[in-house]
């Protein structure tokens, strides 16, 4: 096992970060206007006003277009499409409390597979950890590696390791990427196998040195491995990815 030399993180990362954020709202709104041919059972006028809604909200108008759907959402509550939509704008809003209101009773079945990770992703952070998994059981294969990373995040964060490691795709997989080599590091360390995440650390490393995931996991697995000065040392070199409790927790250590 071999230690990466520690390199500073440059500023303008930080920039990157909120560019990508910004691209990455653009291309979910976008994808909203694709009405899926499974869900075709809209009339005309239903869909004709959810995608002025989702046009609202590429238009920057994101509040507006959350009340439009909501409206639409009280008066076709059976609606796969409007629920979908409504789960990505408000999701974007950062509103995982009222997703979590709104699909109470809603089949993840019925759901198209672009609104899926975000509806899971939101009871990850309400810490529903249980009603994600089931959002993502029978659909995550085929929503990729996406899928499978965060039905196993879900997993190990609800006290079940062993699922969680069953779940995760195989490291080889083509096409990971850094994050989610990162957040299959995440997965093994919280399992109890830092080792095996530090090296799944690494190899995100080589994809992308500047990955904030991997650096991150990368400290903390060094930590739960007793490499404390190594931790410590990482983490000084990369102060904004590190909180100061987090600082004082890795000195402590």
């Amino acid at each position: 096992m071999t230690i990466r030399k520690p390199s500073r993180l440059p500023q303008r990362n930080l920039l990157l970060v909120k560019t990508t954020a910004i691209f990455a709202y653009v291309s979910l709104c976008a994808s909203l206007l694709i009405v899926p041919v499974a869900h075709g059972a809209e009339t005309a006028d239903l869909a004709n006003a959810r995608t002025r809604a989702v046009a609202e909200a590429r238009g920057g108008r994101l509040a507006h277009a959350i009340d439009s759907l909501r409206s639409l959402h009280a008066i076709h509550p059976e609606d796969p499409l409007v629920t979908a939509d409504l789960i990505v704008l408000m999701r974007l809003a950062g509103q995982n409390a009222q997703i979590a209101v709104v699909t109470t009773n809603t089949d993840p079945g019925s759901i198209p597979d672009y609104a899926l990770l975000d509806w899971a992703r939101a009871m990850r952070d309400q810490k529903d950890f249980a009603r994600a998994a089931a959002i993502l059981e029978k659909r995550r294969q085929a929503l990729g590696a996406a899928g499978e990373i965060l039905y196993a995040t879900v997993l190990v964060e609800a006290g079940k390791p062993e699922a969680a490691l069953a779940a995760l795709p195989d490291r080889s997989a083509p096409g990971l990427n850094a994050t989610d080599l990162a957040d299959m590091a995440y997965v093994q360390r919280r399992a109890g196998n830092p080792a095996q995440g530090l090296m799944l650390c690494e190899r995100a490393l080589s994809i992308d040195r500047k990955s904030p995931q991997a650096l991150r996991e990368e400290v903390f697995a060094l930590s739960d491995l007793t490499a404390a000065n190594a931790a410590q040392h990482l983490a000084g070199e990369q102060p904004p990815l590190f909180k100061p409790d987090t600082q004082n927790r890795l000195r402590a250590d």
